[in-house]
């Protein structure tokens, strides 16, 4: 009995790990288009001169877009 409830121990750890792992992927992954996204702006921002909304409109991304990538990078 008691090798039972190891084994199943086991198996709930493994599961746990690769979820664990799944999530950080995941949470590595937005961060990182988190992070290119305000680049990108700030680097239009700073190369053509033009403020914030500008920059974004010419990317492609909503100034709702861009706020919520900093306000991700900030936590």
């Amino acid at each position: 009995m008691c090798n039972l409830s190891g084994a199943i121990e086991e198996k709930a750890l493994r599961r746990g790990r690769k979820e664990g792992r799944r999530e950080g992927r995941r949470e590595g992954k937005m961060e990182g288009r988190a992070e290119s996204l305000v680049k990108s702006v700030e680097s239009a921002m700073k190369s053509f001169h033009v403020d914030l909304r500008t920059a974004c409109e010419g990317l492609g991304f909503s100034l709702k877009e861009y706020y919520r990538a900093a306000e991700l990078l900030k936590k």
